[in-house]
């Protein structure tokens, strides 16, 4: 017998007590059937099921095809509901093999395989809701000349945002700029945080099994974080989320940090050590010394055939320390595209795991940090970016 079956049999009450399980006891009986013999070394066949299950002469096989049907479809339901998602185990009914028949399955949601699994499965076990949260930037719109205007130094994304909030930021940080009729508009999303986005949720589809849920940073509030495992994309202009985790006490401790005190697209590698100096000087990246204390400011170039660099940062989640938050920061869209493809791609992350020294198979430090350097592409550097680089990492103490 399994050494699980304590948990699924837990999974299972849990199933049969939801609503959609009482009130149908045909299919009720039908999952308990299946449940009772889950380690019979073969499935059960339609002609078994019609008659000890349903034990009617209208049961015929093809009914019984349609009532494992609505078995199957009843436990994907639940196992993409919010309920399902934060379970250890999914229960599926597969379609029936082949001189076979049907057996339940009951799959693992909490590990993953590959290099990728073992990067993500701080986001998988304790089993949590999984938020990827990317933004909406702002715009001052003024309808009168038909002209849209974005400001990077002024990106309010809280949910009480209103007209004169922005007006009046717009009117303190940018006098010049300031008109009456300007409007504050939230007109489009981020591209490379959206793919950045599309590859995270399918990654956490197609290999976990886990549905995500895509979240806008001004719409999103600080429980739903505390009571999640996110994934947060953009930068600390951009993402109120992002600067309220990394400017918190529980991040002073991080020596790899996004600078926009000093100027947009650097990065200040504080207490910086010689073999980080000599990979950037080897590499001939664009760096300087900072004026204060023993750092080094990497610096992204925004022009076609340079680099852009991020940041992909892992915390214990600070609201109540279990789960994880995984944040994927630059001040370059195409750089956080870049680097959410390597972690979700077996292929790109195995390679950097060698560089890391980290076991596809072992868990990762509960608190690092990696940079990423990102070549924009020769036409347009806005729609084209290269596969991220790995710079250097650090890890830390949690």
């Amino acid at each position: 017998m399994s050494g699980n079956n304590n948990e699924w049999s837990a999974l299972l009450k849990d199933i049969l007590r939801t609503r959609e399980f009482k009130r149908a006891p045909l299919r009720t009986q039908l999952l308990s059937y299946l449940f009772e013999r889950i380690h019979k070394p073969q499935g059960i066949s339609r002609r078994v099921l019609a008659e000890e299950v349903f034990k009617s002469a209208r049961y015929d096989e093809g009914a019984v095809g349609e009532r494992c049907l609505d078995l199957r479809n009843a436990l994907k339901d639940y196992g993409e509901s919010g309920t399902g998602q934060v379970q250890k185990w999914r229960c599926e009914l597969p379609a029936a093999v082949p001189s076979e028949g049907y057996r339940l399955r009951f799959i693992n949601q909490v590990a993953a395989p590959g290099a990728t699994g073992a990067f993500w499965q701080a986001h998988l076990s304790p089993a949590r809701n999984i938020l990827i949260i990317h933004n909406e930037p702002l715009f001052y719109r003024d309808a009168s000349v038909e002209t849209i205007t974005r400001y990077i130094d002024i990106n309010l994304d809280h949910a009480q945002m209103t007209r004169e909030i922005a007006l009046e930021a717009l009117r303190s940080r940018r006098p010049a700029e300031y008109r009456e009729e300007l409007y504050p508009s939230y007109l489009y999303l981020l591209s490379g945080e959206v793919a950045a986005r599309d590859y995270i949720a399918e990654w956490f589809e197609a290999v976990a099994g886990v549905k995500t849920q895509s979240r806008i940073a001004r719409r999103l509030s600080s429980p739903e974080i505390a009571q999640s495992s996110p994934v947060l994309l953009g930068n600390l202009r951009t993402n109120s989320f992002i600067r309220s985790f990394l400017e918190s006490s529980h991040c002073q401790h991080l020596d790899y940090v996004l600078a926009p005190q000093k100027q947009f697209g650097v990065i200040e590698i504080r207490n910086v050590n010689a073999q980080e100096e000599q990979l950037i000087g080897g590499q001939n990246l664009r760096s300087s010394r900072s004026n204060h204390g023993n750092s080094l400011l990497l610096k992204s170039s925004f022009e076609a055939n340079e680099d852009v660099y991020g940041i992909v940062t892992r915390i214990p989640n600070p609201y109540d320390e279990e789960g994880a938050v995984t944040i994927i920061s630059s001040d370059s869209t195409r750089a956080v595209e870049q680097i959410a493809h390597t972690l979700t791609s077996e292929h790109r992350l195995s390679a950097v795991s060698i560089q890391t020294g980290w076991h596809n198979e072992g868990p990762k430090p509960t608190c690092f940090q990696c940079i990423f350097a990102v070549r924009l592409g020769p036409v347009n550097m806005d729609t084209e970016g290269r596969p991220a680089v790995f710079l250097a990492m650090r890890t830390y103490d949690s």
